[in-house]
């Protein structure tokens, strides 16, 4: 996995064409076709979620979740660029025309 890229922080991503999402009884679940996984995903990364569609970019998401809770900065952006990447890397998400 690659490190999630700083300059992608101020970027804005969408959900991947192919990809389905279901939010079922407060889970959020997305389909991969092409690999034919399912991924679920905590409440945290739910939370990103959401904030992402509604055209916050990473470092909007980071700047509210350090404003939020009480957390590490350090700890919130690793975890944040943790899962953006993963996202990116399951082919998940992509950058919004």
């Amino acid at each position: 996995m690659n490190p999630f890229p700083e300059a992608w922080m101020d970027l804005h991503f969408e959900l991947a064409p192919s990809v389905a999402k279901r939010k079922i009884r407060g889970e959020l679940f997305f389909l991969t076709p092409h690999s034919g996984e399912l991924h679920d995903v905590n409440e945290s990364g739910m939370e990103i979620w959401e904030k992402l569609e509604g055209g916050a970019t990473p470092r909007d998401v980071y700047t509210a979740l350090c404003t939020e809770t009480d957390g590490d900065p350090e700890e919130i952006r690793a975890d944040l660029q943790e899962f953006l990447q993963m996202l990116w890397d399951k082919g998940i998400m992509r950058l919004r025309p």
